[in-house]
């Protein structure tokens, strides 16, 4: 009977060591898709202020071409 006993205890304790494990894990793997998201909206904005940029320029061009005339 106490071998039953120590076996299910230790069945228990390796259960709370492998769902803590799991928790980490789920941790690592919610601040890596985080930093993926940062990354990705911070790739959208750069190209956003490029664009807006260039269609300044154009404006600014056109807009002296027809002073010009």
């Amino acid at each position: 009977m106490l071998g039953v006993m120590a076996f299910f205890g230790m069945s228990i304790s390796e259960i709370f060591t492998k769902q803590k494990e799991i928790e980490n894990l789920k941790k690592l793997d919610h601040e890596k898709e985080i930093l993926e998201v940062k990354r990705k909206s911070e790739m959208i904005v750069n190209e956003a202020n490029l664009k807006a940029e260039k269609i300044i320029f154009e404006a600014n061009k056109r807009a002296s071409e027809i002073l010009n005339k």
